[in-house]
């Protein structure tokens, strides 16, 4: 009767600590593989939505004058933009009054992605105050960027004459002003010319003139005799 025979495989230490080092390195790589693709498929991608004045802190200016003006943009540098279309709102208020925009069709717009694209904003005609001014972004991120601006304004609304035999000028001028400028006068001597596409409402002592910022006029007035004036027969008023 034959005798089985075992055999005994001895491995050394160091042989069996190698092999449980290249399994456990394996499961690593094989998690530090998988892990980098799940971030790679939820990784977002580029959005900017950025302005020149307007920012997430919502900084305040002081403005001399009666504007307004700001710019949105969907990029950071030329390298960096958004990829997707931004849509965007901006709304600007003074208190809680609404004041509609001069440029009405960028109040509700987009930044097409892809490109680096911009909208410029110039709100004009404004009074005196403080006005704060928001643009957010719904589409394809949240971002709400808000900028308040106080306006301080050194209106007036100057005139002179200057007098000729039968007419006498009389020149007007607005310095951050924009609106109606009312002439009025006593002197039945003087038929002013109502042929001005600035000037309306005329009477026989009294006129408007629709008057734009920083600008000037000159009104011109015959004399029914030539008479001289020294100093000006006209009040100049601005409501």
């Amino acid at each position: 009767m034959k005798k089985l025979q075992i055999k005994r495989w001895i491995f050394p230490a160091s042989l069996i600590l190698l092999a449980l080092v290249l399994v456990t390195g394996t499961a690593t790589l094989a998690k530090y593989i998988s892990t980098n693709s799940t971030a790679a498929a939820v990784q977002p991608q580029s959005f900017y939505f950025e302005s020149d004045l307007l920012s997430v802190e919502g900084p305040t200016y002081t403005v001399q004058g009666n504007t307004i003006a700001f710019e949105l943009y969907n990029y950071a540098d030329a390298l960096r933009y958004s990829e997707a279309d931004v849509a965007y709102t901006v709304t600007v208020k003074r208190g809680n009054e609404v004041i509609s925009l001069t440029n009405a069709t960028n109040a509700l717009g987009t930044l097409a992605g892809g490109a680096q694209n911009m909208a410029k904003f110039s709100l004009s005609g404004l009074a005196a105050g403080t006005y704060t001014v928001s643009a957010t972004c719904s589409t394809p991120f949240a971002k709400t960027m808000t900028a308040t601006f106080t306006l301080t304004q050194n209106m007036t609304v100057t005139s002179s004459i200057s007098d000729d035999t039968n007419v006498i000028y009389l020149t007007v001028t607005t310095t951050d002003y924009s609106g109606d400028v009312n002439v009025t006068w006593t002197d039945a001597n003087l038929i002013p010319d109502n042929t001005s596409p600035y000037v309306s409402d005329v009477t026989a002592n009294s006129l408007t003139v629709a008057a734009k910022l920083n600008s000037t006029y000159t009104l011109v007035f015959y004399k029914t005799t030539a008479k001289a004036y020294a100093t000006s027969p006209f009040t100049v008023t601005a409501p």
